[in-house]
C-alpha cells in the first residue's frame, strides 16, 4: 500500500486541519477500527508524521526509513553512531536522474521503489529466491523491460483513481 498510503500522506501535508483526513485513513485500512492493537490516534499518527516535504524523493518510503531507525534501539551504542553515520537518503537523493524533482509524484514514488526494493527485496527475498528454494521456477512477465516502459509512461490517473489502483 505505499503508494496509497504516499497519496494519502501528501494530501494530509496540503491539508492538515481537513475533518476528512480521519476518513480517508479509514477507507484504506478498515479492519485497523477493529484490530486490538490498531487506534485512530495511532493510525493518524502515522500520515501526519513526515520529516521531508511531498516532493522529496523519499517522501513515499519515510515511513520504512523511521521503522528500521526505531529498530536501532536494539542495537549497541556503537552500532547505533555507525548506522547515523550513513544516511541512505542522501545517498540515493545524489543518484537520481536529471530533472526527477520536476516528475509527478507517483512517478518519482514507483521510480525509488523499483530501484532501492524490487531486485534486492521483492525479486530476492519475496519472489525468485523463496520460488527457487521450492523448486519452483517463476515469471516475471511485467518486469519485461518494454512493459516497464510504457507502463511508466502512462499518466498517474490511469494507474491510480483515489484509492483504487491498478485501473488498467
Amino acid at each position: 500500500d505505499l503508494f496509497k498510503e504516499a497519496k494519502i500522506r501528501r494530501f494530509v501535508a496540503q491539508l492538515p486541519d481537513s475533518p476528512r483526513r480521519a476518513r480517508v485513513v479509514e477507507r484504506l485500512y478498515p479492519w485497523l477500527a477493529r484490530s486490538p492493537g490498531g487506534s485512530n490516534a495511532m493510525s493518524q499518527r502515522f500520515f501526519t508524521d513526515s520529516t521531508v516535504p511531498g516532493d522529496d524523493a523519499t517522501f513515499a518510503h519515510q515511513t520504512r526509513l523511521s521503522t528500521t531507525r526505531r529498530a536501532w534501539a536494539f542495537f549497541t551504542p556503537e552500532q547505533q553512531q555507525a548506522l547515523a553515520r550513513h544516511d541512505p537518503a542522501t545517498q540515493l537523493r545524489a543518484r537520481l536522474p536529471d530533472r526527477f524533482s520536476q516528475w509527478l509524484p507517483m512517478a518519482r514514488d514507483q521510480y525509488v521503489e523499483a530501484h532501492t526494493l524490487m531486485s534486492g527485496y521483492l525479486l530476492a527475498a519475496q519472489g525468485d529466491r523463496m520460488a527457487m528454494a521450492a523448486s519452483i521456477e517463476g515469471r516475471y512477465p511485467f518486469l519485461d523491460p518494454r512493459v516497464i516502459a510504457f507502463a511508466s509512461r502512462l499518466p498517474p490517473r490511469l494507474k491510480m483513481r483515489g484509492l483504487c489502483e491498478k485501473l488498467l
